[in-house]
């Protein structure tokens, strides 16, 4: 099994206003509505939870907390995806 970027974020497709946080996913930032989940954001830019390891600035982030994890101002993240081949 080997990993890879999860893909090019500088075109975010959240809009939002002044009730939004600013965050970094693999390097680019964007805005995300207040509250929104990591699970949540994943879902908003189709990448299956089943198959991500997610670092949340610089610690990783257990699966499990996923649903309940709220993003906040600036918080940093690296998601890779999992893909199988040979």
């Amino acid at each position: 099994m080997t990993s890879k970027p999860a893909g090019d974020y500088q075109t975010g497709s959240f809009h939002v206003k002044k009730s939004g946080v600013n965050i970094v996913v693999n390097g680019n930032s964007i805005d995300v509505p207040r509250a929104c989940t990591v699970v949540q954001l994943l879902c908003q830019l189709e990448i299956d939870n089943r198959h991500v390891a997610i670092e949340l600035n610089r610690e990783i982030l257990p699966h499990e907390d996923h649903p309940s994890r709220c993003l906040a101002e600036n918080d940093n993240l690296e998601i890779v995806t999992f893909v199988g081949g040979g």
